[in-house]
C-alpha cells in the first residue's frame, strides 16, 4: 500500500531533513503488522537526539526510536495518509499534521 507513488507537502519538503523523510518512509516499509491507511509520527527532541513516537491505529502499534541527529532535533507531528486515485491506484502523502 506505502510502497506505491509518495508524495509530501512543499512544507515537509522544505522544512523535514531529507534524512528524516527517508526514515519515516522506511520506518513504514518495514511495519511487521498490516499497514493502516494513517501512520502518526510524534517526533521530539532531547539534546542532540531526535526521538520518534510511530504509531498506528488497526491493528495497533507504536514503536520509539531514538538517535544522535547532526541538527536540531525536530519537534512535529507528522501523517503519511494512503488514498486511492480515480483509477483505484493507491497513492501515499506525507504531511504536517498542523499544515497551514
Amino acid at each position: 500500500m506505502f510502497s506505491v507513488n509518495r508524495y509530501l507537502t512543499k512544507r515537509i519538503h522544505e522544512e523535514l531533513p531529507f534524512f528524516l523523510q527517508l526514515f519515516l518512509w522506511n520506518c513504514i516499509a518495514e511495519l511487521p503488522v498490516p499497514k493502516d491507511y494513517l501512520q502518526i509520527f510524534r517526533l521530539s527532541g532531547a539534546g542532540s537526539q531526535q526521538i520518534i513516537l510511530h504509531s498506528q491505529e488497526v491493528p495497533p502499534y507504536e514503536k520509539r526510536y531514538q538517535f544522535a541527529v547532526p541538527f536540531s532535533p525536530v519537534t512535529a507531528k507528522i501523517y503519511v495518509i494512503t488514498e486511492y486515485d480515480a483509477n483505484q491506484k493507491p497513492y501515499a502523502t506525507m504531511l504536517f499534521a498542523e499544515e497551514y
